[in-house]
């Protein structure tokens, strides 16, 4: 069959109309994601702005009681105002063949967790637009003197209050184990927190172990690096990954026995997944 020179003409137009409606729709899409992250971001910054002004004016009132004798000590919110102010990236080491013992590869059961993860946590979420309406029942995760929070992809910095303490208690914990040791100061690395259905649809394609029933979805559950750490000082002695790693694994095996949070250990994302019971 011949086609004249029209009509070859007005095929080659219909199929490169085609392809700008489809590139069209892959950006405006583009452009609706990032609008959504910003919001959530400025959201984010706006309640950790309100929230640093409420801490400081509860700090005037503690100092003023300290004052005339009626101090006590401090908990765990009183101490974040410390540590929120924190502000060093420091040097993060990487090591993907650190060795982590046997005894610390936790197998606890997932269909469990996402059970207990339902009855504490959040109903989950569809899309970022819709986190970013439920995000005010949850706090916002930051980078501080114990822990820092990576470049998340698929998950956004948000948990609920026991998970929230559960990680400041890890990430405390395992300085306090380092500084016993000798060794030097470094942080914790959290490398996925709060998901949406569509993060996970999302990571789905990149990574064949997520789960479409993942406790990630309630803001109980976060993921911590043992082959990854971020150096923030270097007084003490030299440490590697594998040591850190274990002494990761011996803060979290402590904390599981005490009730507190249920684990699976990721070989191939090297990372503990977390799920707190609180």
């Amino acid at each position: 069959m011949r086609f004249s020179k029209y009509t070859i003409l007005l095929l080659l137009s219909i199929f490169l109309l085609a392809g700008c409606h489809t590139s069209s729709n892959f950006e405006r899409q583009q452009r609706e994601k990032e609008k959504i992250e910003r919001r959530m971001r400025k959201r984010a910054e706006k309640r950790a702005r309100k929230e640093a002004k409420k801490r400081e004016k509860e700090a005037r009132k503690a100092a003023k009681k300290k004052k005339k004798g009626k101090g006590k000590d401090n908990d765990y919110r009183e101490e974040t105002r410390v540590i929120e102010r924190f502000d060093m990236e420091g040097r993060t080491f990487t090591d993907n063949k650190a060795a982590v013992r046997s005894r610390f590869h936790f197998k606890d059961h997932n269909t469990t967790s996402v059970e207990m993860a339902k009855k504490i946590g959040i109903e989950p979420c569809e899309t970022r637009e819709e986190a970013e309406r439920k995000v005010k029942k949850l706090n916002y995760i930051e980078s501080n003197r114990y822990y820092l929070v990576d470049n998340l992809t698929h998950s956004v910095p948000y948990l609920g209050d026991g998970a929230r303490d559960l990680l400041y208690d890890i990430g405390k914990r395992f300085q306090k184990r380092l500084k016993k040791l000798g060794y030097r100061e470094h942080r914790i690395i959290v490398t996925s927190i709060l998901r949406t259905r569509e993060d996970i649809a999302r990571l789905r394609k990149v990574n064949g172990n997520a789960v479409r029933n993942s406790a990630h979805l309630y803001g109980t559950t976060f993921d911590l690096s043992y082959s990854r750490f971020n150096r923030i000082d270097m007084e003490g002695n030299m440490v590697d990954n594998t040591t850190m790693a274990n002494i990761l694994g011996e803060v979290l095996s402590e904390l599981r026995d005490e009730g507190r949070c249920r684990i699976i250990f990721e070989r191939n994302q090297h990372c503990f997944h977390v799920m707190s019971s609180e």
